[in-house]
């Protein structure tokens, strides 16, 4: 018997600046996260909006939108790891957020994205399966970058390899992927300013 699907709880302190969003359930179907996008979407930076989350994973399509929705957002965005956070659920924990907080004796899993291409001729089916293929690699590449190694992403993404990660394993690889953030982020601002230094004015 399949699971109900499951509108996430929202909850708001008293002075409504501090909103807990429950993500302890499977991702669903799209229409479940519309009041959680809307939320994100009018949320002002004086606004904190926590995710709460023990997800098995789910919809790919759910997880992008909830994810572009957190990046398009201008409150403060709180990570809360309570149990697992596996394939959507881990990608969504590792969405770029202000503070992450892991819990004890939590685990993180990752593999590739799981699919099908339907009942269909030979050409539909193979073209689905490249769209599929390329999508996965992108995906995993973004969401994982400096959290995973390049070995380990592209053994997920080319050998189907399934990794876990327990609690210590993921505050570790947290601040060393913060670390090579800011480094990439100083690189980036001094190629910016020599280009600027660089520059002729006229007068």
């Amino acid at each position: 018997m399949f699971e109900q699907e499951k509108y996430p709880s929202i909850f708001a302190t008293q002075i409504g600046t501090h909103y807990q969003v429950s993500m302890q359930q499977v991702f669903g179907n799209p229409y479940l996260y519309d009041e959680t996008i809307y939320l994100l979407q009018t949320a002002s930076p004086n606004d904190v909006v926590s995710f709460t989350i023990n997800s098995d994973g789910g919809d790919l399509m759910s997880l992008v939108a909830l994810q572009n929705a957190i990046r398009m957002s201008e409150a403060k965005i709180v990570m809360i790891l309570l149990g697992a956070c596996a394939s959507a659920g881990g990608a969504f924990f590792l969405t770029d957020a202000d503070e992450y907080v892991v819990g004890s004796f939590t685990h993180m899993m990752v593999h590739n994205m799981i699919c099908g291409v339907g009942f269909d001729d030979t050409q539909k089916i193979a073209t689905r399966a490249r769209f599929n293929e390329s999508l996965n690699i992108r995906f995993v590449q973004e969401c994982y970058q400096y959290f995973l190694t390049e070995q380990e992403i592209y053994d997920v993404t080319h050998n189907s390899k399934e990794l876990y990660l327990d609690e210590f394993e993921i505050r570790e690889r947290l601040m060393k992927r913060d670390q090579k953030r800011m480094e990439e982020a100083q690189e980036e601002s001094i190629a910016q300013l020599k280009e600027f230094e660089e520059q002729e004015f006229d007068y």
